[in-house]
């Protein structure tokens, strides 16, 4: 920084950059303490990696290997915002920002990242600041279908404004997977921001104010900044991660702090499970159900003011579902899948699915709802539990669904010696994911709030 600050009385060393620095450093401490007496699932993972501050971010920053605070940021900012801040990074790191955003637009990467941490922290109690991005609805999906929403947006706003959309680095977004390709380059870290025409993937030049909070920069490779991780990297960060969230959690749970919400995300991330619309969301990819038509409203958001495209062109009208009615599923169970199947409908646009209620038998005629009109459902059952007839049903009818969810609590182990030609998606309501084991399809933990 230059200069000394022996000679310096102490109001010259205040205004100094010596004397902000250690204000600085006095506040990250003391927002720390907080942390760790309020939020030690955040506290213990914070310290696990290192935390610095630096002139040149201007709010906070994170790649997955540390996380920035910028001087000016945190000493014009009040305590419990520092604090949610640094949980806001944090909640990044977690949920793997730093390596999910491939060759899509950094900043509305950014922006759909920053909707679902938002949500998550608020449902898991935190408090977030006043002009954070936040979208009670959106924040409910993944990242990347956060991301696609987001982008046909902006793609049609730049359309009615006649202006040429802003480009990703290469290729649709939809394309990208994983970390960049060696060769593709990162942003530089440390720049806050990127301004109009700098970051990664901005071409267009017309000026647009940037929204998310924070930054997640592309988790760089141990070989030098510039440079893409290996795979091998890529598997070491995610069991990093996982181990400490495991610690974090277990430290957590001793001290009585470790809100449910957090632990029902703690609990997929470690599983490594995804969530039921991530599910269904690879279903529509593979069936190339992946554009966008602002033809057709998307219902789901219309209420709330919001005027988004529908998640595909094509109409989705073959996915079957089959809810357990055995004993075992009380009442809140099976509201919530009823509740589930409700919102599948409504989040991919699907016109019409088949319901089958299934105990010890398949209760016939299937249910058929529509997404157009009110859904009466009328669920039967209260015997024991039985996989099999369900299954049966799809190969005597000749039946071909896009695909079939099952929503269960696990408590059965008959299942069709033969796989249907279909994916099938078990949704494990409050059940425990590691004593149910099907011979196919991926599981799913559904835990009731």
């Amino acid at each position: 920084m230059g200069g000394t600050y022996q000679n310096m009385t102490d109001e010259q060393f205040r205004q100094s950059k010596f004397g902000q620095w250690q204000k600085a450093e006095e506040k990250l401490h003391t927002a720390m303490t907080g942390l760790r007496r309020n939020v030690p699932f955040f506290s213990v993972q914070i310290l696990q990696k290192p935390l610095k501050l630096a002139w040149e971010v201007s709010t906070l920053f994170t790649n997955g290997k540390n996380i920035k605070v910028g001087v000016k940021w945190i000493l014009d900012t009040s305590m419990w915002e520092v604090e949610s801040g640094l949980v806001h990074e944090k909640f990044h790191d977690n949920l793997l920002h730093y390596m999910r955003r491939g060759n899509r637009d950094f900043e509305t990467f950014n922006e759909a990242a920053d909707i679902v941490v938002n949500y998550n922290m608020r449902q898991a109690g935190f408090q977030i600041g006043a002009d954070w991005l936040y979208d009670e609805h959106l924040g409910k999906l993944n990242v990347h279908q956060v991301y696609e929403v987001l982008w046909a947006r902006k793609q049609e706003e730049a359309k009615n404004q006649k202006e040429p959309p802003p480009q990703p680095e290469q290729g649709p977004p939809s394309q990208g997977q994983g970390p960049p390709q060696p060769g593709q380059g990162h942003p530089q870290p440390g720049q806050g921001h990127p301004q109009p025409g700098q970051g990664q993937g901005q071409t267009n030049t017309t000026p647009q104010k940037t929204k998310y909070f924070g930054e997640v920069q592309d988790m760089p490779s141990g070989q030098g900044e510039d440079i893409a991780p290996s795979e091998e990297e890529i598997r070491a960060a995610e069991q990093d991660e996982k181990m400490s969230m495991t610690i974090a959690m277990n430290t957590a749970k001793r001290m009585g702090k470790l809100p449910g919400h957090l632990e029902r995300i703690v609990t997929v991330r470690i599983k490594g499970e995804l969530s039921w619309r991530e599910a269904v969301a690879s279903w529509c990819a593979v069936n190339k159900f992946d554009d966008y038509s602002w033809k057709r409203p998307n219902s789901k958001y219309v209420l709330y003011g919001y005027y988004l495209p529908t998640l595909h062109n094509e109409v989705i009208d073959n996915i079957l579902v089959f809810c357990d009615t055995s004993g075992s599923i009380n009442q809140k169970m099976l509201t919530e899948m009823i509740s589930d199947i409700h919102e599948l409908m409504s989040t991919f646009n699907i016109q019409n699915m088949k319901v089958g209620y299934v105990d010890s038998e398949l209760y016939q005629p299937l249910e058929e709802w529509s997404v157009d009109s009110e859904c009466k459902p009328n669920p039967v059952g209260g015997g024991g539990t039985d996989f099999r007839p369900g299954f049966t049903w799809v190969k005597e009818n000749d039946e071909h669904p896009v695909g079939i969810i099952y929503l269960t609590d696990g408590q059965c182990s008959r299942f069709p010696l033969e796989e249907p030609d279909c994916p099938v998606c078990w949704v494990i309501i409050d059940g425990m994911t590691e004593d149910f084991k099907p011979p196919f399809g991926e599981c799913v933990y559904r835990h009731l709030g």
